[in-house]
C-alpha cells in the first residue's frame, strides 16, 4: 500500500466526512459515506489479520517453560542417545539437500525442540499406544474424544512452523496444544489401534486453523433426508379377478401433482436464493493471509482396519474430510512413527488432485528409505554407507485415567459457535440436572436474539431425555425414555407460565406399556382431548369439556396470633371444588364380529342437556349411519326412584327401509345402560384429570430435586458397589488368613513325641524328625495302596466265581436271573474300572506327596533355620 493510501484511510483517526450542503446531493453523500465506511471497515480488518500474531478472541496460550521435576520428565527428555544424533545429523542434511532443491519453499519441520528445548525427531514424538477404552478404538472416536478433551493453542505467528512439538503424554496433562500436538496425539492413538495414520504438515484456510466454525451448520440440527420406499404394485396374475373401475381422472391427479412438485421446487429455490442472499450479506472479509497459514492434520490410508478410500481427519473438531475439500490449501510433508515423506506435487490449485501414494517416487520423497529395502537390497550397499534407523519413541507413555476420560472437557464443558447456533457440551454428573448438551438457537449472528434452546440430559431417573423450549411461543417440549413406571409418559409439552391442570398441554404416553392403552392427553382450557390405542372395548378417542366451577366453602378459620385472639370467618375454597362436565364425546373402532348398524362409533354424552346420541359405523352397502337419541330422565339420590320410557325418550334414524324394531324391553336396557355409561365416562374423565395432576406435581417435585442414576459398571460415582468390594476384599484377606492359621502342623505331634523344643533343635534333632514324618506318611501311603489293591483283588474274585456259576447253569437261567445277571456284570466291570484308576492315580502321586512333604519340612521357619545354618557351616568349612 502506498503511502497515499494509507493517509486517505488511516486507522488511527476518524474520517472526516465531507460537508453536505442541501438538496439532491445529501442522498449522494450518504451513499458515498456508507461506502467509504464499508471500505474502512475491511481495511481496518485487513490490517489486523495482515499481522500473524493477530487473533480474533483469546486462546489458551501454552507454557513457555517446563519443569522436569513437576513433570517427571525422564532422562530421554533431556538428552539424545547416539542414535538419535545420527538421525538429526542425517536429518538435518536431508534438510540442507531440500532447501537447496526448493528454495522457494517453507523448511521442512523436521526436528523441533521438545519440552525442555531439546530437537527430536518429528516421527520418534509418535507413540503409538492402545487405551483401554472402547470408545478409543475407532477413528471417529479418537478423534472426537481428543477434539473435545483438548483446549485450542493457535500458532503464533500464524504462518510459521512451530519451534516446540510436546510430546502426547504432556499434552494430554495440560488438555492444552497446538494443531500439531492435536496431530501427534491422535496419530498415536490411531497407529496403536492398527490405523494406516499420518501426521501432515500444510496449509489451511484461516476459518480452519482458528476453528472458527461460526459459519457452519451445527450438526446435530441437520436433518437427515428421510428414506421414500418407492410403492411397487403387486405382480398381475394370470386368473385374479378384475379390480373395481377407478373413476378418478388420471389427468386430474397429474395435475395435481405437477402442480405440488412445482409449488415444491419453488419453494426449494426461494429457501435457497434467500440463503444465497444472506451468507453473501454476511460474507467474511477476505483473509490476506491465504495460503500462508500453517496447519496440521492427519491423513487415514487404506490397508488396515477396513479403509476403503483414504480421508483426512481434522484434529479441532474431529471431523472426518474428504480428499477434495476446500479446507486444506497444500501440503508440505507427511509422517508417522516410522518415516518422513515430503510432497512433490504442486498445490498451486489445491489439493484437490493430489495422489497419495507414498511409494510414489515422483510424488513423494522419504527420508529414510531402508524402511523399504529388502535384506538382499541393504546387502549390496556400500559398506561406508550408514544405515540410520528410526529408534524408539522417547516420550513418556500415554496414559488416561477413567476420571479424565469421564471429565471428556476441560472444566467439564465445552462450547462451540455455529451458525446462529450457541453448542455446549457438559460432562456427565457435572451439572445438577446432569444436562449433556445444550444448543440455542439465535435469530442473528451476533448471538443476541435467542429463538429457541434445546436441552438434552442423561442418566435421570425420572427418563427425561430432553427439553426444548421454544423462546419466542413460550413452549416448552420435553421427551422421556421408556421406564417411567408411575405413568410411562413419553412427551410433555406446555407453557412456561402453565403450571395449572386446565392450562394448555399436551401429554404423550406409551400405550403399549400403559393398562388403559393411553396415548396422548391434550388440555385447551376446558377441553381435555384423549387418544387411546389397543383396548379391548375398542375405544379410540374421548373428549370431555368441562364447565363451570363448582366450590365447596369451608368453616370459619380461628386466627390466633400473640395475645390477641380474634374469630374471622372467611370463605375458602376446599380440595372438593371441581368443574362441572358438560360434554362426553367417545369414539370406537370397528369391530368385525357384530353388525355395523350395532357397533357404536360415536357416543355423545350431552350432560347440560340431557342428551344422549349414539352414531353407529357406515355398513358397506349404505352411505349414512344408524344413529339413536335419547332422552335422559331426572335422576335422584333415591335408590328406590323407578325410570319409566316415555314415548319422547328414544328417537332413531336407521338407512335401511325395512330396520329392525327393537322393543321397549330392548331400548330400556339401552338407556339404563347408556347411563351406568355415563357415569364411568366420568369417572374416568376425572381419573385422567387427577392422573395429570399427579403428573404435573411429580414433574415439579423431580425438577426440583433431579436425581440421577449411576451405571452398575461405574466404579467412580457407585458408592454402594464401591463399598461391596471393599467388603468382598476384607474377607477374602481374613480367609486367607484363616486359611494360614488352620493349616496343618506336622511337626507339633512329633515334637511332643520325641520331647524336643521347636525353638531349639540341632542338625540331629531335625534329621530325626523329617525322618519320622516321612516314614509315617510312607507307611501311610502303602496301607492306602494296600486297601486299595486288597478291595480291588476281592471284588475280581467275587467277579470270576460268579461267572464260573453261572456258565456251569447257564441251561437253566430264568429271563429275570439273566438280567439281574447282566447288571451285576455292568456294575462290577464300573466298581473294577473305578479302583483300577484308583490305584494308578495313588502310585503315580505318592512321590509327588512325599516331595511336597519334604518342600513343607524344609520351609517350615523351625527346621529352615536348622538347614540354613547348616548349610552356612559346611560353606565355612
Amino acid at each position: 500500500m502506498d503511502e497515499t493510501s494509507a493517509n486517505e484511510f488511516d486507522v488511527t483517526e476518524p474520517i472526516k466526512e465531507p460537508s453536505i450542503k442541501e438538496g439532491t446531493g445529501s442522498s449522494l453523500s450518504t451513499k458515498a459515506n456508507s461506502e467509504i465506511t464499508s471500505k474502512e471497515s475491511i481495511l481496518k480488518q485487513t490490517l489486523k489479520e495482515l499481522n500473524p500474531f493477530h487473533l480474533p478472541h483469546e486462546f489458551r496460550s501454552l507454557p513457555r517453560t517446563f519443569d522436569a521435576e513437576d513433570f517427571q520428565f525422564p532422562a530421554s527428555y533431556r538428552e539424545n542417545t547416539n542414535k538419535e544424533d545420527c538421525l538429526l545429523a542425517y536429518a538435518d542434511n536431508f534438510k540442507r539437500q531440500y532447501s537447496k532443491r526448493f528454495p522457494q519453499r517453507t523448511p521442512l519441520f523436521l526436528a523441533p525442540r521438545n519440552e525442555l528445548d531439546v530437537r527430536k525427531f518429528v516421527c520418534t514424538t509418535i507413540r503409538p499406544t492402545k487405551l483401554p477404552f472402547a470408545a478409543l478404538h475407532d477413528a471417529s472416536g479418537v478423534a472426537s474424544f481428543i477434539a473435545d478433551f483438548l483446549q485450542i493453542s493457535p500458532l503464533l505467528p500464524c504462518n510459521e512452523l512451530p519451534q516446540r512439538l510436546m510430546s502426547p503424554s504432556t499434552t494430554l496433562s495440560l488438555q492444552a496444544g497446538t494443531c500439531f500436538d492435536y496431530s501427534t496425539l491422535i496419530c498415536s492413538l490411531l497407529i496403536g489401534v492398527g490405523y494406516n495414520a499420518y501426521v501432515v504438515s500444510g496449509y489451511a484456510t484461516r476459518e480452519c486453523c482458528l476453528k472458527d466454525e461460526s459459519r457452519k451448520e451445527c450438526p446435530i440440527l441437520i436433518e437427515k433426508p428421510k428414506e421414500v420406499e418407492m410403492y411397487d404394485p403387486p405382480p398381475v396374475r394370470k386368473y385374479q379377478v378384475k379390480s373395481m373401475k377407478d373413476f378418478v381422472s388420471k389427468y386430474e391427479m397429474s395435475m395435481k401433482m405437477r402442480e405440488l412438485i412445482e409449488s415444491k421446487e419453488a419453494e426449494e429455490k426461494r429457501k435457497k436464493e434467500e440463503k444465497e442472499q444472506r451468507d453473501k450479506a454476511e460474507e467474511p472479509f477476505p483473509d490476506p493471509l491465504y495460503g500462508l497459514r500453517v496447519h496440521s492434520w492427519i491423513l487415514i490410508l487404506p490397508g488396515s482396519r477396513d479403509v476403503k478410500e483414504a480421508f483426512f481427519i481434522e484434529p479441532f473438531t474431529g471431523e472426518m474430510v474428504a480428499l477434495k475439500t476446500n479446507m486444506y490449501l497444500g501440503i508440505e510433508a507427511a509422517w508417522n512413527d516410522k518415516n518422513f515423506w515430503v510432497n512433490l506435487q504442486d498445490c498451486t490449485n489445491g489439493i484437490g488432485n493430489m495422489r497419495y501414494d507414498l511409494n510414489k517416487l515422483e510424488d513423494w520423497e522419504f527420508l529414510l528409505p531402508f524402511e523399504f529395502m529388502t535384506e538382499e537390497q541393504i546387502s549390496k550397499l556400500d559398506d561406508r554407507v550408514p544405515l540410520v534407523e528410526s529408534p524408539v519413541s522417547w516420550t513418556l507413555p500415554i496414559s488416561l485415567t477413567n476420571v479424565q476420560y469421564d471429565q471428556r472437557y476441560p472444566n467439564y464443558q465445552k462450547s462451540v459457535i455455529y451458525n446462529r447456533v450457541r453448542l455446549t457440551k457438559y460432562s456427565p454428573y457435572s451439572q445438577k440436572a446432569n444436562l449433556i448438551t445444550k444448543i440455542t438457537i439465535f435469530n442473528d449472528r451476533d448471538l443476541k436474539d435467542p429463538i429457541e434452546e434445546r436441552e438434552y440430559f442423561d442418566r435421570r431417573k425420572d427418563r427425561l431425555l430432553s427439553r426444548i423450549t421454544d423462546l419466542k411461543r413460550g413452549w416448552i417440549k420435553e421427551s422421556f425414555d421408556h421406564g417411567r413406571m408411575n405413568d410411562q409418559l413419553k412427551g410433555h409439552s406446555y407453557l412456561i407460565d402453565g403450571h395449572e391442570v386446565d392450562d394448555t398441554r399436551i401429554m404423550e404416553f406409551y400405550p403399549k406399556l400403559r393398562i388403559d392403552g393411553l396415548a396422548k392427553h391434550e388440555r385447551d382450557g376446558p377441553i381435555m382431548k384423549e387418544w387411546y390405542e389397543n383396548r379391548d372395548d375398542r375405544l379410540i378417542y374421548r373428549e370431555t369439556r368441562f364447565g363451570r366451577t363448582v366450590r365447596k366453602y369451608g368453616p370459619p378459620v380461628i386466627i390466633q396470633s400473640g395475645s390477641q385472639r380474634e374469630s374471622v370467618n372467611e370463605s375458602r375454597t376446599t380440595k372438593t371444588s371441581y368443574k362441572e362436565i358438560e360434554i362426553i364425546k367417545e369414539r370406537f373402532s370397528r369391530n368385525p364380529d357384530i353388525p355395523a348398524d350395532e357397533d357404536v362409533e360415536e357416543r355423545f354424552f350431552d350432560i347440560i342437556g340431557g342428551k344422549y346420541h349414539l352414531k353407529y359405523h357406515i355398513a358397506d352397502d349404505f352411505i349414512f349411519p344408524c344413529r339413536r337419541e335419547f332422552n335422559k330422565p331426572i335422576l335422584t339420590d333415591d335408590v328406590r326412584q323407578i325410570i319409566e320410557l316415555q314415548s319422547d325418550t328414544h328417537t332413531v334414524f336407521h338407512p335401511k327401509l325395512n330396520p329392525p324394531h327393537k322393543t321397549k324391553a330392548e331400548i330400556y336396557q339401552m338407556l339404563l345402560d347408556l347411563i351406568k355409561l355415563e357415569k364411568n365416562a366420568k369417572e374416568s374423565a376425572r381419573a385422567s384429570e387427577a392422573e395429570a395432576k399427579c403428573i404435573l406435581s411429580l414433574r415439579a417435585s423431580e425438577e426440583s430435586y433431579p436425581e440421577l442414576e449411576v451405571g452398575l459398571w461405574d466404579t467412580l460415582r457407585n458408592e454402594e458397589m464401591h463399598k461391596l468390594r471393599i467388603e468382598l476384599e476384607k474377607h477374602a484377606k481374613m480367609e486367607l488368613k484363616h486359611k494360614k492359621e488352620t493349616e496343618l502342623d506336622y511337626l507339633t505331634p512329633y515334637l511332643d513325641m520325641l520331647d524336643l523344643d521347636g525353638d531349639n533343635l540341632t542338625a540331629e534333632d531335625a534329621k530325626v524328625l523329617c525322618n519320622a514324618c516321612e516314614d509315617d506318611l510312607q507307611q501311610r501311603l502303602s496301607r492306602q495302596g494296600a486297601k486299595l489293591q486288597a478291595r480291588y483283588d476281592a471284588e475280581k474274585n467275587d467277579f470270576q466265581e460268579k461267572r464260573k456259576a453261572i456258565e456251569l447253569n447257564q441251561a437253566d437261567l430264568t429271563k429275570d436271573e439273566e438280567a439281574e445277571y447282566l447288571k451285576y456284570c455292568h456294575d462290577t466291570l464300573i466298581r473294577l474300572s473305578t479302583l483300577e484308576d484308583l490305584i494308578k492315580v495313588h502310585t503315580e502321586t505318592t512321590p509327588e506327596k512325599l516331595s511336597s512333604l519334604q518342600h513343607k519340612l524344609r520351609s517350615d521357619p523351625r527346621l529352615a533355620r536348622v538347614f540354613e545354618n547348616t548349610i552356612q557351616e559346611q560353606v565355612g568349612i
